[in-house]
């Protein structure tokens, strides 16, 4: 068993299941190349095969079919995260309602202040 480390990360602010993806697929493998996508060399034309389908499904279908996608893959670890970055909203005993949106940060529409003592 060959085991090899790194960093990488995905530079998206919304997870986006077929982006979450792309980096473990086939097409992405090039192999002993500097524009190798596929940083873990992890490549199972079955597994391509299902993502294409996957894609090619509509409505319920393809949400019943995600999640199988999602266990195989993860079932076989292609890469394992070594930290997810969190955000951390500090906001004072008068503000109301503040509230934090996974890709835009804080939703300062939303936000009420008690001005009164």
């Amino acid at each position: 068993m060959e085991v090899a480390g790194g960093v990488h990360g995905l530079d998206r602010r919304l997870p986006d299941r077929v982006e979450l993806l792309r980096p473990v697929r086939c097409a992405g493998f090039i192999p002993k190349s500097i524009d190798n996508e596929n940083l873990s060399e992890y490549c199972d034309h079955a597994v391509d095969a299902d993502y294409q389908a996957v894609l090619a499904a509509h409505g319920a279908e393809a949400n019943a079919r995600w999640p199988a996608l999602d266990r195989r893959v993860s079932a076989a670890s292609p890469a394992i995260p070594l930290f997810s970055r969190r955000s951390l909203l500090l906001v004072s005993d008068r503000v109301g309602n503040a509230q934090m949106h996974l890709g835009l940060g804080p939703l300062l529409d939303q936000f009420w202040v008690h001005w009164c003592c």
